[in-house]
């Protein structure tokens, strides 16, 4: 009896742990605002003006300086940047709608999207 105890402690703790790790976190911060930390990053590309590095996030694509700090948000428009890649020149991601995405893009998904110009503004 005491070893099913046991096994029956292990297994409660076991899933608390689980379930701690996937409850959601803070909300993504959206609008002008940026979001006081960057977390669960999708992609981390070479910017194209080769100073530094985009990170796509849950909050957004942030720019990191060649020296490791987050410079803030890029652009105007906040979103899930998922399938974050760099071709070229040009950026693509995809991913779920912020507060302020266009409606154009699509909800709850938002295919593929495009930015010619670092993450500045982004096309459908």
């Amino acid at each position: 009896m005491r070893r099913i105890h046991r096994v029956l402690a292990v297994s409660v703790a076991g899933l608390a742990v689980v379930l701690a790790a996937c409850s959601p976190g803070e909300p993504p911060t959206t609008g002008e605002e940026h979001a006081a930390t960057v977390s669960h990053v999708h992609g981390a590309v070479v910017d194209p003006s080769g100073e530094g590095f985009l990170l796509g996030t849950h909050e957004g694509v942030f720019r990191v300086t060649a020296d490791g700090e987050v410079s803030g948000r890029e652009g105007t428009v906040v979103f899930d940047a998922m399938g974050f890649a760099r071709v070229g020149t040009s950026l693509f991601a995809s991913g779920h709608p912020g507060r302020n995405t266009p409606a154009e893009w699509g909800d709850p998904h938002l295919g593929i999207i495009r930015s010619d110009d670092a993450a500045g503004s982004w096309q459908s």
